[in-house]
């Protein structure tokens, strides 16, 4: 049962959906783009599309994550490839990293939006996300990207409420960040070591399922794997163990060390 709150929230997305008359959706595959995706879905019907990016940055569950959520909701999906790698604020790992990948993925979710003849691109954004060091942000409000839950104050918890309430299958999925957060800053992103973090997570995600939130931070030839401290036993049963350090020499790294401190709140 949503809160009158969530219920007048959900009501006046629904009626500014219809007003906007068509939307692209950029989903991630993660809780709150999905949520807009539904409400544009039931507010727009076949005038609604979804749209994933998938790139070097982009973690392969993510994208089957994404074609999951539009399979649920009969909804039409378009996956577009970019490489952001090229661009070499992304590629070299510095501070401006996260504005420049995420303007040049809007900025082409715009083109294909124009193309197909859709007036807005509508994205995740929450009002839990103001606040954080969330450069890519100013990428979004610079380009003109529609956010309903952050327009009308929805926070994370109160879109995992409706994620639950629609059924959506990302519901209990625990929050993720692209490939580049593994990475220490300076790094330079090469692909062969942004697929060594994500096929050490596949597995781990495969493990421990996906609503148990984990990292693989790589640092020289040994990973660091964070996890939030409740679930650090469940790293440690033996079956567990022996198939992540298993997916790290399949991988090429040395070794695979647990933080105590946990992932940082």
């Amino acid at each position: 049962m949503l809160s009158r709150r969530l219920e007048e929230a959900v009501k006046a997305i629904r009626r500014e959906m219809q007003a906007k008359g068509s939307l692209l959706v950029a989903l991630s595959g993660g809780v709150d783009s999905s949520v807009v995706a539904a409400l544009a879905k039931s507010a727009l019907g076949e005038r609604a599309m979804a749209a994933t990016i998938a790139s070097p940055l982009t973690p392969g569950y993510e994208l089957a994550d994404a074609r999951r959520v539009t399979a649920f909701l009969g909804m039409r999906h378009l996956t577009i490839w970019l490489d952001e790698l090229r661009l070499r604020e992304v590629r070299e790992n510095g501070p401006r990293r996260c504005y420049a990948c995420k303007r040049y993925r809007y900025e082409e979710l715009l083109q294909v939006a124009e193309a197909l003849g859709l007036r807005a691109v509508a994205d995740g954004t929450t009002a839990s996300d103001v606040g954080q060091h969330r450069p890519g942000l100013r990428a979004v409000e610079e380009l003109g990207i529609y956010t309903p839950l952050l327009d009308h104050g929805l926070t994370k918890a109160e879109v995992r409420e409706l994620a639950r309430q629609m059924g959506l299958p990302t519901a209990e999925k625990a929050p993720n960040s692209c490939l580049a957060t593994r990475f220490p800053p300076g790094h330079e992103l090469r692909p062969e070591e942004l697929r060594q973090v994500e096929r050490v997570e596949e597995v781990l995600r495969r493990l421990l399922g996906p609503g148990v939130l984990v990292r693989a931070r790589k640092q020289g030839r040994m990973l660091r794997l964070e996890l939030q401290p409740p679930d650090m036993p469940l790293l440690l049963k033996e079956d567990v163990r022996e198939a992540v350090l298993k997916a790290v020499e399949r991988s090429g790294l040395d070794r695979a060390v647990l933080d105590l401190a946990g992932y940082p709140r």
